[in-house]
């Protein structure tokens, strides 16, 4: 993690875990897999011990764009467990977790995809092509997060369909802030 990635990460734990309702932090995305780049953002998850509603917020320290998602543990929860085939944590650190509840469920995830691998083979995939686009430059080529989780969804769920209501685009722009 370069040194300005590294104190964005390192502020916002101490920030966030003085809060009594802050149960969990996570990183993710290249900062967390240690393949940022200096214009690369600092994709973060604080995780609260209440009925938070998720939130998508936009910040920036130090010239550095911060995506903050913002989740109740119940949400959560019920997300990582009736979608697991969605939440793709591969390179995703716990930086707080004061209960061990982050623990365990990235526990259960990793079970999941070890007895999933076709799941976790087409995330990588994914990714992989998200990056070439990203680094290709071409951006309005590069698929919306959303998407992929049609597809995910589709491919793997007993349903063969989307039918979730959550991290769809409406959803995406209703939490977005």
């Amino acid at each position: 993690m370069s040194e300005i990635h590294h104190k964005i990460v390192r502020e916002i734990i101490e920030e966030y875990q003085v809060k009594k309702d802050v149960i969990g932090i996570v990183v993710f995305g290249s900062v967390a897999s240690g393949r940022e780049r200096p214009d690369s953002d600092v994709d973060i998850e604080i995780i609260y011990n209440s009925k938070k509603k998720w939130e998508l917020l936009d910040k920036t320290r130090y010239g550095i764009k911060i995506d903050f998602e913002e989740a109740g543990i119940e949400e959560w929860e019920k997300m990582t467990e009736k979608y697991p085939y969605l939440y793709y944590f591969e390179h995703d650190k716990i930086v707080y977790d004061s209960t061990g509840l982050l623990k365990k469920v990235f526990d259960k995830l990793k079970k999941y995809y070890k007895n999933n691998e076709k799941v976790q083979e087409f995330w990588r995939k994914e990714w992989k092509e998200a990056k070439k686009l990203k680094e290709s430059g071409k951006k309005k080529e590069v698929i919306h997060f959303a998407d992929i989780c049609d597809k995910a969804e589709i491919k793997f769920s007993s349903h063969k369909k989307v039918k979730r209501k959550i991290m769809t685009k409406e959803w995406f722009n209703k939490h977005s802030k």
